[in-house]
């Protein structure tokens, strides 16, 4: 029998033209952390009535795998989830959508079919990478904390900056506390956690110096201090070499430096990250539809409560960091209105864009001038769901 990866070439070597209608894929974004084992998969596939999501694990460059097929709905978005292996340490997978307006070009495929490489001759989506952090739990069996360790997991390796997740209540707050495992090292307090969503805070920290060598070896462990007397005993950067016995601590987990590793995820995309999957349902950018192909200037439509004021802003994929405000929007019957910029003059097409509208109240509208940017959005901040659109290359 031949081997399952051997599927038909003509699945494999299509032409790349037929990639008139591409697939997008709205979530998860790219570096996006998924905690435990479900991927949830969102997406538009234009003509396709097929979809096929893969994935390939980056660490051991293994092949990628089918893990569902959907059928899109008549406008061609599709939502999927699929569940990963569990992982004793943490792990990153490349993600990729592929369509087909035949189902009869997907025949040899079904969930679980491997494949040496995804079929990019069919209609495809960029590749996303995402990071798995798995779970603490087992990990930390005996420990005298209520806080547990999401990332990073018990023997992963870490680059010189990491974030710390910590699950938990966040009452009392935790107290992040690392240490080199070479002898006679003492613990070093890191900065103070935020809270990141419902039962998550987050800190971000560092492992060593300059002139630590690659594949030292670190401990990091949480104190949880019960009243401001014993917090007192844990000041930022000051080295501890006899932990206070009266204060409870979780087990501590070994971690290994490489010092080429980038972080595992970044602490203000976390803090996004959860705002944005918390959107406010009052308020909705109707137009354009989500993946839409557009130029440099596109008209938004949305809609809002009548005593708030939206403001649109813009960020590039390829600058997940910053947000910039545009114009502020003409209020009509329907709701509100206005052109926004999407890049600079000379963006390259294909570079995709997220749209969001946030609302604050009227007298607040003028600290939110147009060309302004943020790098963080406020806390508790009234947001539309987010509008991806892909850049023509277009100037106009």
């Amino acid at each position: 029998m031949m081997p399952r990866f051997l599927l038909p070439i003509a699945l494999l070597f299509l032409p790349s033209i037929l990639n008139a209608n591409p697939v997008t894929l709205e979530k998860p974004a790219d570096g996006a952390v998924i905690f435990g084992r479900q991927v949830d998969v969102a997406g538009v596939a234009s003509g396709s009535n097929r979809v096929m999501l893969m994935i390939q694990k980056i660490e051991s460059n293994d092949p990628w795998r089918v893990a569902v097929i959907v059928r899109p709905e008549a406008d061609g978005h599709f939502v999927a989830s699929f569940r990963l292996p569990t992982m004793k340490q943490d792990s990153a997978y490349r993600v990729i959508a592929v369509g087909a307006e035949r189902t009869a070009s997907l025949r040899s495929a079904r969930p679980g079919t491997v494949m040496r490489r995804p079929p990019t001759g069919l209609p495809h989506s960029e590749v996303v990478r995402i990071a798995i952090a798995g779970t603490a739990k087992s990990a930390l069996r005996g420990d005298r904390a209520t806080e547990r360790i999401l990332l990073p997991v018990a023997d992963a390796s870490v680059g010189p900056t990491e974030t710390v997740v910590i699950e938990g209540s966040g009452d009392p707050t935790a107290v992040v506390l690392i240490r080199n495992d070479e002898k006679g090292n003492p613990w070093y307090v890191q900065p103070s956690v935020e809270r990141v969503g419902p039962g998550r805070t987050a800190v971000t920290v560092r492992f060593g110096s300059a002139e630590t060598a690659a594949g030292s070896r670190f401990r990091v462990r949480l104190a949880i201090p019960q009243n401001a007397k014993q917090r007192e005993a844990f000041q930022v950067g000051v080295p501890i070499a006899d932990l206070p016995v009266s204060v409870p601590y979780s087990r501590a987990i070994s971690v290994m430096l490489d010092t080429q590793k980038k972080p595992t995820v970044d602490l203000a995309q976390l803090k996004l990250q959860h705002t944005l999957a918390h959107h406010d349902p009052t308020v909705r950018l109707t137009a354009p539809v989500g993946g839409a192909s557009t130029g440099r200037r596109t008209l938004v439509q949305g809609t809002c409560p009548a005593d708030t004021v939206p403001i649109l802003m813009v960020r590039s994929e390829d600058d997940l960091a910053t947000w910039y405000i545009q114009p502020h929007c003409h209020r009509n019957a329907e709701g509100f209105e206005n052109r926004i910029y999407l890049g600079k003059l000379g963006t390259r097409a294909g570079t995709r864009f997220q749209v969001i509208a946030m609302l604050v109240p009227p007298d607040m509208a003028d600290r939110y001038a147009s060309g302004n940017a943020l790098t963080e959005l406020p806390e508790q901040a009234r947001i539309s769901e987010p509008l991806l659109l892909i850049h023509t290359g277009t100037d106009q």
